[in-house]
């Protein structure tokens, strides 16, 4: 069994790489037994996934310099990110196309979506986020500024069964 944690950065690379070839590429059904996502760079971050009664938790770990967060979100649905679901605003999910995403050794179907997060006064933020409908996960994510331009926020690296790396 592999265990991916937090201890450095070059140790989380070496972990990934050496566990890609090991793991078999996780399904939606896996999701109730939990699905682990990670990137390397630019910083390290693990997310496990795992369903619940109302819709799935996500558990992540991130690495930045010198400095590591943890964080636990409760989901109703991949396209909704952590702390989007407030009474004082809405979402708007607007379809772009679909594409084939390679993570790791593991290829998904994902729409192109765009994401915009709105308060009552119509000001937000938009993200462009690669989402997986199979697996209910949102793979990777880019911050859209007033000028179209993107800022990627995160694009995971590996993906896998959490059971076969460990917790």
């Amino acid at each position: 069994m592999h265990r991916i944690t937090t201890l450095s950065t070059a140790t989380a690379l070496f972990a990934l790489t050496g566990t890609n070839a090991l793991a078999e590429c996780p399904t939606g059904s896996d999701k109730k037994d939990g699905i682990t996502l990670a990137q390397n760079t630019p910083f390290f971050m693990r997310s496990d996934f795992k369903s619940t009664p109302d819709g799935f938790v996500e558990q992540r770990v991130m690495e930045v310099g010198s400095a590591t967060r943890s964080t636990m979100a409760l989901c109703r649905h991949g396209l909704v990110m952590s702390g989007e679901h407030s009474p004082s605003g809405h979402v708007e999910i607007t379809f772009i196309e679909a594409e084939t995403r390679q993570v790791g050794e593991c290829s998904f179907e994902v729409w192109n979506v765009t994401s915009s997060l709105k308060d009552r006064g119509g000001t937000g933020a938009v993200f462009l986020m690669a989402y997986a409908p199979e697996l209910d996960l949102v793979l990777a994510a880019s911050a859209t500024d007033a000028d179209g331009n993107q800022t990627p926020v995160y694009a995971y690296q590996w993906a896998g069964k959490t059971a076969e790396i460990g917790e």
